[in-house]
């Protein structure tokens, strides 16, 4: 089972580009997924062997690591293999996460499971992880929906956290958003380790995946907020002149 296959790779994919998608924001959706692939796995993108060299200098093993949108991934199994103790893996579906925790309460006991809706993470304090991964899951949200998603994950990364995106998106589209949001963002290009099975009727964008290491800033200000407050500094300055102060 912990083989991936060239044509349920080809069918997901195919899937996840066609004209008509599903609605990958609809718990339902993956509930009924996930629940005709009992005790299956699936990485999208990178398995951590493939990940590890381009991030593992920025994730030591005792680094709180938040996974996002996990599915039924192995990453939180590779983790805890190679010696992390706070791994915590999140997803919209019910039905996968019971699998997994299930699938690991004997093996992994450290590793942790929540149904969580990664655009609004309140059941979490803010500054709790050291690191948020998500490989895919930006891919599956509405643009729409991305500067909520990247507001909470610098909301529940410490200061100088790191989030590190594994995505089909290119960095002319990707980057406004992470700037958008007051990432600073590395980037890097790694071919697809399962572009030889794809074929060639598929986007060449699918072949190269985009990994964006994004630092946590020290400044979260609300911009609103940074308004607001030069409007009241103006509103004193004027407040001084009539009171004959300045």
């Amino acid at each position: 089972s912990g083989v991936m296959r060239t044509a349920p790779i080809f069918a997901l994919l195919s899937s996840f580009y066609a004209e008509q998608r599903p609605n990958y924001t609809d718990a339902g959706y993956w509930n009924r997924t996930y629940a005709e692939k009992r005790n299956a796995t699936f990485d999208w993108l990178l398995r951590w062997a493939d990940l590890k060299p381009v991030v593992g200098h920025l994730m030591p093993v005792e680094a709180s690591i938040l996974q996002l949108g996990c599915g039924n991934s192995r990453l939180a199994e590779d983790l805890a293999k190679d010696g992390f103790q706070d791994v915590l893996s999140v997803d919209i579906s019910a039905a996968v996460i019971a699998d997994m925790k299930a699938k690991y309460a004997s093996d992994h006991p450290s590793l942790k499971w929540e149904v969580a809706d990664v655009t609004d993470m309140r059941a979490f304090e803010s500054h709790k992880f050291s690191v948020a991964v998500d490989k895919g899951t930006w891919d599956a949200l509405p643009k729409t929906m991305s500067r909520q998603y990247l507001a909470e994950l610098r909301r529940v990364l410490v200061v100088s956290g790191r989030f590190i995106c594994v995505t089909f998106s290119p960095p002319e589209i990707s980057r406004r958003y992470f700037l958008e949001a007051g990432w600073l963002c590395e980037h890097h290009s790694v071919p697809n380790p399962h572009k030889d099975q794809l074929g060639d009727g598929l986007e060449s964008s699918i072949k190269t995946l985009q990994v964006y290491i994004c630092k946590n800033e020290d400044s979260q200000a609300d911009p609103e907020e940074e308004g607001l407050d030069e409007a009241l500094a103006n509103l004193r300055r004027i407040a001084a002149q009539v009171r004959g102060e300045l």
